[in-house]
């Protein structure tokens, strides 16, 4: 399972089968559905998979979860450390994590991942020059009226 591969090293071993929905998830949205091959076999059963309502991460990525005022005490950290396991399809723009301290699963919506198999793209100066050729060749085009 190539889903192990990009879990954090330290991602407990006895969380790997919480991270079975998502696998099974991704690799029915990569192959083609037997009715329909336009379509992923996800998309055939479920719909299009909204990425916006309902984000992904690398799974067993390492996290640090934003509390709330309401579940904060007077000196309190604001975070705390989970473990990412999947989306939550359930609920808008939230992801499922489990936290090592309580042992249990939590729901949220406001998170810090660090992905460590997975870098993370950035915008370099090569980007901004391409873009500004670009817009630059567009402006000079002659214009077709």
């Amino acid at each position: 399972m190539h889903t192990l591969y990009i879990a954090h090293p330290s991602f407990p071993l006895n969380l790997w089968d919480r991270l079975i929905p998502q696998a099974q998830m991704t690799l029915n949205m990569m192959r083609k559905s037997n009715i329909n091959e336009k379509l992923s076999a996800y998309e055939q059963v479920f719909g299009t998979y909204d990425y916006n309502s309902t984000p992904i991460a690398p799974p067993g990525t390492q996290s640090l979860l934003h509390l709330k005022n309401n579940q904060l005490g007077t000196w309190a950290p604001k975070a705390i450390h989970a473990w990412y396991i999947g989306p939550c399809m359930s609920h808008y723009r939230c992801l499922n994590f489990y936290v090592p301290s309580t042992a249990g699963e939590r729901v949220s919506d406001t998170a810090k991942l660090y992905p460590t198999m997975v870098e993370t793209p950035t915008w370099t100066q090569l980007d901004e020059i391409i873009k500004a050729a670009t817009a630059l060749t567009v402006a000079l085009q002659p214009q077709n009226k």
